[in-house]
């Protein structure tokens, strides 16, 4: 993704200044930022976790829905659940009542 795309997540930033910091960051980071009570960075570590997910959506699913429809329509699927498990992973990053770091 170019720095000067509007960002996947749908923030209508574009990338370079939105997701492009966090992005490649794993699931261990995300963690280590709840543990640490940082809730701020860790939402912003899910939310580019879900860009950087939806880049290679954009790149790989696609094709193969056009080019092989039933192991695409498969690897959708997948792509839908691995979503939920990062939409969830946003709703619990800041505990209610701890959005002041």
């Amino acid at each position: 993704m170019l720095d000067d795309e509007k960002c996947l997540c749908g923030s209508g930033r574009i990338y370079g200044i939105c997701c492009k910091p966090f992005s490649g960051m794993k699931i261990e980071d995300y963690k280590r930022e709840r543990e640490s009570k940082n809730y701020i960075k860790a939402y912003y570590i899910a939310i580019a976790m879900l860009t950087d997910y939806l880049v290679e959506i954009k790149k790989h699913t696609n094709r193969i829905l056009k080019d092989n429809p039933a192991i695409g329509k498969f690897i959708l699927h997948q792509d839908i659940n691995a979503l939920s498990e990062l939409a969830d992973r946003i709703f619990c990053s800041i505990p209610e009542g701890n959005t002041d770091n």
